[in-house]
């Protein structure tokens, strides 16, 4: 071999090296992120959005370790004997809630067990403990936890009954457990009114424009796929898979929203705050309707992508595929800017961010003329293909009036009416601001409030 031939021979080794390295990165890469989506799902994209849903779980997890531990320490004090945990299970199932059901869960707690309590006195004082009597005391613990509607809690009744049933010196084990039961439910309950958990407003209101963003990121997926080469029906069927993840993100937002309510509930957090859940919960009603509108169109492409069972290869040209292209973009930034605004209303900055969503719905508009005038082409030539486009347009058409800024608008002076005057676009009303301003006998930061709408053009105006 030559000297020249060894010059370009290794740069050339060098070079298969490099490609052979690069795809291996990038399927380990792919491996991390599937493990990190089945590890925990909706985690966060980006660094920006890490503190912000980190932060709750820390908080939420020194507040259950704090009143477990505090609960175990205070049994240390008021009991003798054997150290009864009871109490630190207690405060963990009391505090792990909001404050309502916080209130809700101690009582109930309290109530299971007692019944447990009761029924294994009242075995080991007529019949003692033998395999019928522990069967008739677990029977009994569970038919009266039906009759008292201790629900998902009613298992603590027979629970309690076997312990009971199952300690040597039965009279000081009652004791103790009924002891240490008050000490748990004491501690979770004085947490929650004397350190009431935040109101995650900003949580729920992220969770809302997640979804929004999800969508929108699937359908630029797809318009960039019919740009660029004409429809493939496993395209189509990938796409349909990926919705139903948007379908799990729908799920936890509307269970954060949810959350949401039952914190305001009791919380002394929440006093003099807005209720943002209405607008929330209205924002994510009209994203589940705009989800199930996406699946029509997705199923629409699918019969009639090649390989499907009404095969139709003809149905998008080079024209109708960009013009097709343009709207699903189009579509997706509208989405975007819902999602922008929903989370601007939770923020109080929704005239912020209203025009930008109004531009985006005009932008469709006129994109979405385009396309109907390219389908509605000589539509007696193709009379089934007429239909299924017509369905195409009609999901197109509905997410136009789905996410009508005039009617957005409608329902925000609406909301506005009953909260007007009130704290928004915090978690907190005692931040480090408001106490600094109290100790120096003047506000340095005026807080912002929900406000007045205009009766006469639905316009925000200031309070």
């Amino acid at each position: 071999m030559t000297h020249s031939t060894l010059m370009h021979a290794v740069p050339a080794r060098l070079r298969r090296r490099d490609r052979s390295r690069r795809p291996l990165t990038a399927r380990l890469r792919g491996l991390a992120v599937r493990y990190l989506d089945w590890a925990w799902p909706g985690h966060p994209k980006t660094l920006r959005e890490a503190p912000l849903r980190i932060y709750p779980t820390a908080v939420h997890l020194l507040r259950l370790t704090t009143g477990a531990v505090l609960s175990y320490l205070i049994t240390l004090v008021v009991t003798t004997g054997p150290i009864d945990l009871t109490g630190s299970l207690t405060a963990l199932l009391v505090l792990q809630a909001s404050t309502y059901t916080t209130l809700q869960m101690g009582a109930v707690r309290i109530g299971a067990v007692l019944t447990g309590v009761g029924v294994a006195l009242a075995v080991t004082t007529w019949v003692g403990l033998t395999w019928w009597s522990l069967a008739l005391a677990i029977g009994s613990a569970l038919i009266l936890g039906r009759v008292f509607r201790l629900g998902p809690q009613a298992l603590e009744a027979p629970i309690s009954a076997m312990l009971i049933l199952a300690t040597a010196g039965q009279q000081i084990a009652v004791e103790t457990r009924v002891v240490t039961t008050l000490v748990g439910a004491g501690i979770g309950i004085a947490f929650a009114v004397l350190l009431p958990p935040p109101v995650p407003t900003r949580v729920a209101a992220h969770a809302v424009r997640r979804v929004a963003a999800v969508q929108a990121t699937l359908l630029r997926r797809a318009g960039e796929a019919i740009a660029d080469h004409p429809l493939r029906r496993s395209e189509v069927t990938g796409w349909l898979d990926q919705s139903l993840q948007v379908g799990e993100q729908l799920g936890r937002a509307s269970q954060q929203v949810g959350d949401l309510t039952d914190a305001r509930r009791f919380n002394p957090r929440a006093i003099g705050t807005a209720d943002l859940s209405p607008v929330l919960r209205s924002g994510l009603d009209i994203l589940e309707r705009s989800q199930v509108a996406l699946r029509t169109l997705f199923w629409v492409m699918e019969r009639e992508a090649p390989g499907g069972p009404r095969d139709r290869s003809g149905y998008l040209d080079d024209d109708l595929r960009e013009a097709f292209a343009v709207v699903l973009n189009d579509v997706a930034d509208c989405l975007d800017a819902f999602g922008d605004l929903v989370h601007a209303e939770a923020n109080g900055q929704a005239e912020q961010v209203h025009d930008s969503l109004a531009y985006t719905i005009e932008t469709l508009r006129e994109t979405r003329a385009r396309l109907t005038e390219l389908m509605l082409v000589d539509p007696h030539d193709d009379s089934d293909g007429w239909l299924l486009r017509g369905t195409v347009l009609h999901s197109i058409e509905a997410m136009l009036e789905l996410l009508d800024p005039v009617a957005r608008a409608a329902d925000r002076a609406q909301w506005q009416a009953e909260q007007a005057g009130r704290i928004i676009g915090g978690d907190t009303l005692l931040n480090r601001d408001t106490l600094a301003a109290l100790r120096t006998g003047r506000v340095r930061t005026r807080p912002r409030r929900v406000p007045h709408p205009d009766p006469e053009n639905g316009a925000d105006q200031p309070a």
